[in-house]
């Protein structure tokens, strides 16, 4: 718990059907770097963890999920997370701040649509 991680000038990238997890207060940081996630991968925010993007961009694409959950958080700051084709992102008793920059959940080339749930 309680660890931290960054990506700062470089990428990371997750791909076909991984799972990445942030719990027990931990964080990821992304700036000037990118994370691209696909191919139904998912990344879950629990307990108290976040994701903050400042400067850099977040890519969840093909069916790929995001979810935040447990009084976690998700901030943008001057940059960008998208998140398309068929993914599903879900933020529960959670918090999602965008400041200068941009939230973009929407359809990928196909039929199906991203979803965008909070409660």
């Amino acid at each position: 718990g309680g660890a931290r991680g960054s990506v700062s000038g470089g990428h990371f990238e997750a791909f076909h059907d991984a799972v990445a997890t942030l719990s027990g207060a931990s964080e990821l940081a992304v700036t000037s770097g990118s994370v691209q996630l696909y191919d139904r991968t998912s990344l879950l925010v629990l307990e108290g963890s976040s994701v903050v993007v400042r400067g850099g961009a977040w890519m969840g694409s093909d069916a790929s999920e995001l979810h935040v959950e447990g009084s976690s958080r998700v901030e943008v700051s001057g940059g960008a997370v998208e998140w398309l084709g068929y993914g599903e992102v879900t933020f529960t008793r959670s918090s999602l701040l965008v400041t200068d920059g941009a939230l973009l959940v929407r359809q990928g080339n196909g039929d199906g649509a991203t979803t965008l749930a909070a409660e």
